[in-house]
């Protein structure tokens, strides 16, 4: 597990990179809830690039669902952007944008850092 946060304007930044897991997402998605910076985000960009997908059990993805979801009461309106070309993240992207379907909260996955800042730019 490696992962860099880097608090932006109106975004957060969120780079993981070696070993990748469910947890991995879970530890970060804590850190950014527990600091009152969130609330001032209309974005977030999950950089898996440099990650090595180790997720094995996809059924987990859930867990990253239930916690978002309960994020939505009090933030409302989000995009959630992905960069990576892995076909497994793309699965996790593709379970977690079905269940966050009912929310206002948008899901990109883009392959450059560039295409996933210019999506979290446009209204």
């Amino acid at each position: 597990m490696g992962f860099q946060i880097e608090w932006r304007t109106n975004s957060v930044y969120v780079k993981h990179f070696k070993q990748l897991k469910i947890a991995d997402i879970r530890t970060t998605d804590n850190i950014l809830y527990q600091d009152p910076r969130f609330a001032h985000v209309a974005a977030q960009i999950y950089d898996f690039t440099e990650a090595d997908n180790q997720i094995e059990d996809y059924s987990k993805v859930s867990e990253i669902v239930g916690f978002d979801l309960g994020a939505t009461f009090w933030k409302r309106h989000m995009k959630v952007a992905v960069v990576s070309t892995d076909k497994g993240i793309e699965k996790l992207i593709d379970i977690y944008r079905e269940g966050m379907l009912n929310t206002n909260w948008k899901v990109g996955l883009f392959a450059t850092l560039e295409e996933a800042e210019a999506w979290c730019e446009r209204e």
